[in-house]
């Protein structure tokens, strides 16, 4: 038997997408995205819930405001989800140098480091990430509260494993 969630999603899928664009405007963000996800959370709510919206003909409505909530809201799981790991994504993705030579021996060589490096302990591998973005080790210690001493010595001892 259909659920009546998914009569209300293919009647309107098209209208919660521009809700989507409207609430979106100028953000970073993909309309398709916001409204999976505020989907893919009505199927996981109780179904007796979501019959009760629906049998008061409230559905679209609602969906309408989760919509909106999701994109202006701080708090909102989507906000948490996807708004803030696209910050934190691009501010890294702005840090990396571009590749502009397509010498393959060097992305091999970068490809290798990588695999050499998800090898090291986990306290070891983050902070040589950390420190191969930019970061100083008075920003390290700053951010993390790891005394500069002991961030030098973590960080030396990945270089030396990954460097045979």
């Amino acid at each position: 038997m259909e659920r009546l969630l998914d009569k209300i999603v293919r009647q309107h899928y098209s209208h919660f997408l521009k809700t989507a664009r409207d609430a979106i405007k100028a953000k970073p963000i993909n309309p398709y995205d916001v409204v999976h996800e505020i989907i893919t959370h009505l199927y996981s709510r109780d179904t007796g819930y979501i019959n009760d919206i629906v049998a008061r003909g409230k559905m679209v409505q609602y969906i309408d405001r989760a919509i909106r909530v999701s994109v202006t809201s701080n708090s909102s799981n989507f906000y948490n989800k996807y708004v803030k790991f696209t910050a934190i994504t691009c501010e890294y993705s702005n840090r990396l140098q571009p590749v502009t030579d397509y010498d393959y021996t060097d992305l091999i060589n970068r490809e290798n480091l990588d695999v050499l490096i998800q090898q090291l302990p986990k306290m070891e591998r983050l902070a040589l990430e950390l420190y191969l973005l930019g970061y100083t080790y008075e920003e390290l210690a700053r951010e993390t509260g790891i005394p500069v001493v002991y961030l030098y010595r973590v960080i030396k001892a990945a270089k030396k494993k990954i460097n045979p």
